[in-house]
């Protein structure tokens, strides 16, 4: 489960407005791993499963729920680390444009901000369409990318630049990891955490 903490530089909130998409605003993340994608599917038709889903979408104003392949890995995004987690949601008429590009630009962050793990899901055939892929990924503190993505001028001439002539939307949020409701953390290991704007 993640919280989220800071919203940074995006591209394309005119393509969704175009769409009539929703802007992704998800003040938490609840992810789910699975071994395969049937059990995945299996899993969303649990009982444990629906009570969750019934829980927050009974607190909260929009929920956006799907299931998920693994499209592309750059590592695997360790989370028994306190690291700041990334979530960006991607959205584009085509979604091979989108992987195409995805793929071109994500040598930047490797090579700019440090990135040592992404985990690039893309909704299965019938889901819910409001991002064709949703990038996983942590750094291990804000200062290692944060920097990067406000002062490098190639973060907007090269990323947003390619993001924009491409047509795609791009609506990271940076989270941090949270407990489930009713589970106790050490004070010591607890992260503050503030509502997304």
């Amino acid at each position: 489960m993640f919280r989220a903490i800071l919203r940074p530089p995006g591209e394309g909130e005119e393509v969704l407005a175009g769409r009539g998409i929703h802007p992704a605003r998800y003040d938490v993340v609840v992810l789910i791993r699975t071994a395969t994608v049937d059990a995945a599917l299996a899993l969303r038709e649990g009982a444990a499963y629906k009570e969750l889903a019934e829980m927050l979408g009974a607190a909260a104003r929009r929920t956006h729920e799907i299931v998920a392949a693994n499209a592309a890995r750059l590592g695997d995004v360790d989370h028994s680390q306190e690291h700041a987690f990334l979530f960006n949601y991607f959205y584009a008429d085509d979604r091979e444009t989108l992987l195409k590009v995805w793929e071109y630009t994500a040598g930047w962050f490797q090579v700019k901000t440090s990135l040592p793990n992404s985990a690039l899901m893309q909704p299965l055939e019938g889901e819910p369409a409001d991002y064709g892929i949703i990038n996983h990924a942590s750094w291990p503190s804000l200062r290692t990318f944060l920097p990067s993505l406000i002062f490098r001028p190639t973060f907007r001439s090269f990323v947003l630049a390619n993001f924009k002539a491409n047509g795609i939307a791009a609506q990271p949020i940076i989270y941090r990891g949270c407990d489930p409701p009713g589970t106790l953390r050490s004070p010591v290991s607890a992260w503050p955490t503030r509502r997304a704007r």
